[in-house]
């Protein structure tokens, strides 16, 4: 299971937000379904929240979860460039079975995606992948910004999805003979496969980063 992490900056942004929105953490709590003291142990310091978990908290308030993860010197500089997401655990090509949101730190948005209408940040992360089958395109180590409400396939489109040989980072492409669409890698020697039902599609890649 994905392991929460206690972030002072996010519980003092949530204990300001509380405030200026006139809500209680008991209110926020058992409106999402949680035990009446499970935010305030995530107030005090006692427990973590996990980025998911995060993102219900800042719907059920009104607010963006930037502002919730931002230290008090971001949000007072006015930078709209200093828009953060998540890096999390998931390393695609590693032989994970599965997308492990656990945090890891936060990182930038791409500012060229700020003005984009279809991508929203709160439901983006950055992963780093493992492996070369998709070099040059994605280099080995390198992090992608993995778009979790882009799941549906578009041809030619670069995705991260859960198989039956693990997490795997692949472009697919429609195969109109087939009716259907195949896997394939950027590195030619991977076979393509076809995409099946038990495929579960985790999110679309929206940018690459080779960190220096």
């Amino acid at each position: 299971m994905p392991q929460s992490s206690v972030d002072l900056a996010v519980a003092q942004n949530l204990r300001d937000t509380l405030k200026s929105c006139g809500r209680s953490a008991y209110a926020v709590a058992t409106a999402l379904g949680h035990s009446p003291t499970w935010l305030y142990r995530v107030l005090n310091g006692e427990s973590g929240i996990l980025l998911p978990t995060l993102r219900e908290v800042a719907s059920e308030l009104g607010v963006t979860v930037s502002s919730l993860v931002s230290s008090p010197e971001e949000l007072d500089s006015g930078d709209q460039n200093l828009l953060r997401v998540a890096k999390v655990a998931a390393v695609p090509g590693s032989g994970a079975s599965r997308y492990d949101e656990e945090f890891k730190g936060w990182l930038p948005f791409p500012s060229e995606l700020l003005n984009d209408p279809s991508v929203n940040p709160a439901f983006c992360n950055w992963v780093r992948i493992q492996g070369k089958l998709m070099e040059p395109t994605l280099p080995d180590g390198c992090l992608i910004l993995v778009d979790r409400l882009s799941r549906g396939l578009q041809d030619g489109g670069t995705y991260v999805m859960e198989t039956q040989e693990g997490l795997l980072v692949r472009r697919v492409r429609r195969n109109e003979e087939l009716e259907g669409w195949l896997i394939l890698s950027d590195n030619w020697n991977w076979p393509r496969v076809p995409f099946t039902r038990d495929i579960n599609v985790i999110g679309q890649v929206r940018r690459a980063w080779v960190e220096l």
